[in-house]
């Protein structure tokens, strides 16, 4: 007879709830829950099911769990059970399409393939429960000429790595371009559909590799002069990125030309040995003074030369005593005289305008109680018949009389444009009943 387990207090629980997705690919779905609102008891772990009861994966008591070995391209409903001592409770159930499949039976078309792209094909992937939109090849540069471009292999990879390149293509024939030479690419396909309205990527085809053909490379990087004189000067250049193949060696050459004028002075070519070095230099002796070199960088592959780098450098002047002087020289004479010209002129500048100024003013002071404000008034006819107090001092006929008012504060005097000055003068604390005077010629 059949035995029936009794716990004192429990009963099965009810349903997990919110059940929903976390992800899913072409083989297996995560799902995730909370505890069922009616425990009846301990939770002791729920399971996932298909619909039919048979149970995929069972867990203990974490509310997510990923159920694996489904079908791409399928559609599933699954069971989410709860159980205590006394046995699982009723499910809650998720209807879910695995994503697309593997595509299958990548080729590279070997007579396609040149320093710069490659053509491959695969096979038509069939899908039914989803709405197929293109594929995706997947391509990532692994080896360069000089060595591996990233660590690490793996034959299959689902997920995307840093420095991946994709391109979309409708039928089943794909070419990659833009790609650099002499490097190996790891290559997949992937089927992309539509879903419920959102775009998902079916799961990546095996990793394909192929190298690319030898090319002529691109320019050296970072060509810059160093230690430039009037006779010498050295340039240093980092590699071509990409390189398109081993580095043979470099072919430096120049164009010289008369900085004034622009006459030719001639040009040269060298050729560098690179040594497998990333970086190169090469310094010249025995150029000419106040010239422009026109320097060319030209890399070197199997394949032929690639582009050239160029830079403009201008040698400084010979600076020397005797007869290659005799041009500066004179320049420096032409400066100095210049000089001498100018502080001429300000020199004069200013004596003017102190003997103006030393002319229109003359202050003798008496009393130093009050501040006052002076007003020249000039009388043609004869003294002055201003209003208001006199000042006192001087009976020297080249002198004017002034009208003294006293202020508060400052003292302002103003000087009448006709008589050679146009500016006013403020001065402060000048004491009461001095005699300003100005003079005229």
């Amino acid at each position: 007879s059949n035995s029936v387990v009794e716990v004192s207090g429990q009963d099965v629980p009810s349903a997990p709830r919110s059940l929903g997705t976390v992800s899913i690919n072409s083989s297996s779905v995560t799902l995730s829950w909370i505890p069922p609102a009616t425990p009846n008891g301990v939770i002791t772990g729920y399971s996932i099911q298909y619909a039919n009861g048979t149970v995929i994966a069972n867990f203990g008591t974490v509310l997510m769990g990923t159920a694996g070995g489904l079908l791409p391209d399928t559609v599933y409903e699954l069971l989410v059970t709860a159980s205590t001592r006394v046995g699982p409770g009723p499910p809650s159930t998720v209807t879910i399409t695995t994503y697309p499949g593997r595509v299958a039976e990548i080729n590279i078309l070997t007579d396609a393939i040149t320093s710069s792209a490659l053509t491959l094909n695969w096979m038509e992937l069939t899908i039914t429960n989803s709405a197929f939109s293109r594929y995706r090849v997947f391509y990532l540069p692994v080896r360069g000429p000089y060595g591996p471009i990233i660590a690490g292999s793996r034959r299959k990879r689902q997920s995307a790595q840093v420095g991946e390149l994709t391109m979309d293509f409708t039928g089943t024939t794909g070419t990659l371009t833009d790609l650099h030479g002499a490097v190996t690419y790891r290559i997949q396909v992937a089927a992309v559909a539509t879903l419920s309205g959102q775009e998902v990527i079916g799961e990546r085809s095996d990793v394909v590799e192929m190298t690319t053909l030898k090319g002529v490379p691109t320019a050296p990087r970072d060509l810059k002069s160093m230690d430039v004189t009037n006779s010498s000067v050295t340039l240093t250049w980092t590699r071509p990125n990409p390189p398109n193949g081993i580095i043979t060696m470099y072919n430096v050459s120049y164009v010289a030309r008369k900085q004034q004028g622009g006459d030719s002075l001639g040009s040269n070519s060298t050729i560098v040995e690179t040594n497998n070095n990333s970086d190169s230099s090469l310094a010249y002796t025995d150029l000419t003074a106040s010239a422009k070199y026109q320097f060319s960088v030209v890399a070197y592959t199997s394949e032929g030369a690639g582009i050239a780098a160029v830079l403009s450098v201008f040698t400084s002047p010979n600076i020397t005593q005797g007869d290659n002087t005799s041009d500066d020289s004179s320049n420096t004479g032409v400066v100095a005289a210049m000089v001498g010209v100018i502080v001429v002129l300000l020199v004069g500048l200013t004596v003017s305008v102190v003997m103006n100024v030393w002319q229109c003013l003359k202050i003798k002071s008496s009393d130093k109680s009050d501040q006052i404000a002076v007003r020249h008034i000039r009388n043609i006819e004869g003294p002055s018949t201003a209003k208001g107090q006199e000042a006192k001092g001087s009976t020297d006929p080249t002198y004017e009389k002034v009208q003294l008012r006293k202020l508060d504060d400052a003292v302002n005097m103003d000087v009448n444009p006709s008589y050679g000055v146009s500016n006013t003068i403020k001065l402060h604390d000048v004491p009461a009943y001095e005699e300003i005077v100005t003079t005229y010629s």
